[in-house]
């Protein structure tokens, strides 16, 4: 990055220091209450109690995940082959292949986040987006709406990038991408088998139905979840995007520069890990899930006014997406599907410091 942003990166170098009790008391905890929950939501007899605890194991598998994301990143542990096996484990629920994902995360979109291919999410411009077919027109206006938020990142991220090893993500498929993939599906065979079995054996309930609320509906919770985080982390009206990579280096001078900081409510942030105080997060991703509060603050007081920070709220959230359906990448300005500008330019016209 600038010499302007080596600074920040220094402050944030404060935050990094890793417990490797504290870490495996949230990865027990949270393996612990999925199994709970989906056991709750396969045995209960009442609809409405099914959803409420197929919905939680949803959530935990989302907080399993955050516990695998910085497991990837060598941040949740002091030892880097404990960080291996936990970071596999906790990814399992989520079937996310643990070698495509640090190629896929660390490598591409770490390195050149809001880049344009690098990244989810990565919004067509207007003359893209009327090439288009009319099914894939249909297409984009549901990802870009909150009923899309769980299809678009099935389909065009899990799918593609992040479990079934294709040259797409590591230009070569490497053996141990093959192992973990071979993981995921007999992970994923056992899950189903066992509720299978498990319906089986209860009067109030079929073996389906078993699968449907201890696998389907949390797994799918989960993509909606996904998918919402990503999204909200890098997409806001105040934040550039790019389809050139000299022009990201010339005019981006901080990681801070492209990411949001979402304020929820601190239960919510207790809830995932944190997952939502993303700037410093991108700015070193080696400070921990749990110590990303203060680093987060810290990064607030550094930054002042350039610390991008909106409070989510559901008017705030549905303009959001109002807003921010195309990119106008040589004005930079975000777009609604009819080329309307719906922001101002967000980037500097000039560098305050060269790459």
């Amino acid at each position: 990055m600038t010499a302007r942003s080596e600074p920040i990166r220094e402050l944030m170098s404060q935050f990094t220091k890793r417990s490797t009790p504290i870490a495996l008391s949230l990865l027990v905890a949270d393996i612990v209450l999925l199994g709970v929950w989906i056991w709750a939501a396969v045995y209960s007899e009442q609809s409405l109690v099914k959803v409420l605890f197929a919905l939680l194991a949803g959530d935990r598998i989302s907080a399993l995940f955050v516990i695998g994301h910085d497991a990837a990143h060598g941040a949740y542990t002091n030892h880097k082959r404990l960080n291996q096996i936990i970071g596999r484990i906790a990814f399992l629920p989520s079937l996310h292949n643990y070698r495509l994902w640090q190629i896929a995360h660390n490598r591409k979109h770490h390195r050149f986040p809001n880049l344009k291919g690098f990244n989810s999410w990565s919004p067509l411009s207007r003359t893209e987006y009327q090439s288009l077919s009319l099914g894939s027109k249909v297409l984009q206006h549901l990802y870009r709406s909150p009923l899309g938020l769980g299809p678009y990142y099935i389909f065009n991220r899990w799918l593609q990038d992040k479990f079934f090893p294709t040259p797409r993500v590591a230009g070569k498929v490497s053996v141990g991408m093959w192992g973990d993939f071979l993981v995921l599906v007999a992970f994923a065979i056992v899950w189903v088998s066992m509720l299978a079995y498990v319906g089986s054996l209860l009067e109030h309930t079929t073996p389906w139905e078993a699968i449907l609320w201890g696998c389907i509906v949390p797994f799918v919770t989960w993509n909606y979840y996904m998918g919402l985080a990503v999204y909200l982390q890098h997409t806001n009206v105040r934040v550039p995007w790019f389809d050139s990579e000299s022009e990201w280096r010339h005019l981006v001078e901080g990681q801070q520069d492209v990411t949001c900081h979402v304020a929820f409510p601190s239960w919510f942030n207790f809830m995932t890990h944190n997952i939502m105080l993303h700037a410093a997060h991108h700015i070193h991703p080696k400070i921990p899930l749990y110590r990303l509060h203060r680093a987060e603050k810290a990064l607030a007081e550094s930054l002042g006014d350039r610390f991008i920070r909106d409070t989510f709220t559901l008017s705030w959230f549905l303009r959001t997406m109002r807003d921010c359906k195309l990119y106008d990448y040589q004005r930079h300005k975000w777009l609604d599907f009819k080329g309307n500008a719906r922001s101002e330019p967000n980037v500097r016209t000039q560098p305050m410091h060269t790459l």
